[in-house]
């Protein structure tokens, strides 16, 4: 999991740099029906949508970006990625994983690249650090050693 985030964060980071230097009017135009969607998702307490939601923000990041070889080179992951928002989703709070998407549409719709990259790798590499920590946390509990004996 902490290898894929790794990948991600840079991917994610030069996708919202790039689509903050490019595409400051279209995530103006369709970038706040997409956070409004997310939360929505998370009302809704649907995983399924929470994950389409999720992928479609990231996937909309990657278009702006006007390289389409951060898209091609993300949908080789895509399989893995979605796996683990999935998981991830158990193990965060939902509603804060769509403020830190926020951050990065604010970020890019100001055209500030070095901010989009910023707010873009934090928000993978926190989802990293607590699933990994959950998960570590899980791994050592009590109950789940029992259970495997």
């Amino acid at each position: 999991f902490a290898h894929l985030y790794e990948l991600r964060s840079a991917i994610d980071g030069i996708a919202c740099r790039a689509a903050a230097r490019r595409g400051q009017a279209e995530a103006k135009l369709w970038g706040p029906k997409l956070i409004a969607d997310g939360r929505e998702a998370v009302r809704s307490g649907s995983l399924h949508e929470m994950i389409a939601a999720d992928m479609r923000f990231h996937l909309f990041l990657h278009e702006l970006s006007g390289n389409p070889l951060i898209a091609e080179t993300a949908a080789l992951h895509w399989a893995h990625i979605r796996r683990v928002i999935g998981i991830s989703l158990q193990y965060r709070a939902r509603e804060p994983i769509w403020d830190e998407h926020a951050a990065i549409l604010d970020a890019v719709m100001r055209g500030d690249a070095d901010a989009a990259e910023r707010a873009a790798r934090h928000h993978a590499d926190n989802a990293a650090a607590t699933l990994v920590q959950s998960i570590d946390s899980k791994s050592a509990s009590p109950k789940i050693a029992q259970q495997a004996s």
